[in-house]
């Protein structure tokens, strides 16, 4: 699922419309890509080789435990 949706999820508040990347682009210029537009599934290997386990292994759990202490 894309964050902003998540977001749009914990906060109860829909989510209308996207940025269009061309708008991004022009206003961030090429790093708009690497920064806001890329996705990357990254792991952290030697975390969970060493047996550490995350509070929060999953995004909405996290948006939700930082939203509810506020």
């Amino acid at each position: 699922m894309i964050p902003r949706r998540f977001l749009g999820r914990t906060l109860h508040r829909p989510v209308v419309f996207a940025v269009p990347p061309f708008a991004l682009r022009l206003l961030i210029g090429p790093g708009a890509d690497e920064l806001l537009l890329w996705g990357q599934r990254v792991l952290p290997a030697r975390l969970l080789a060493a047996g550490f386990t995350f509070t929060h292994p999953d995004l909405d759990g996290a948006l939700q435990s930082l939203l509810a202490a506020r």
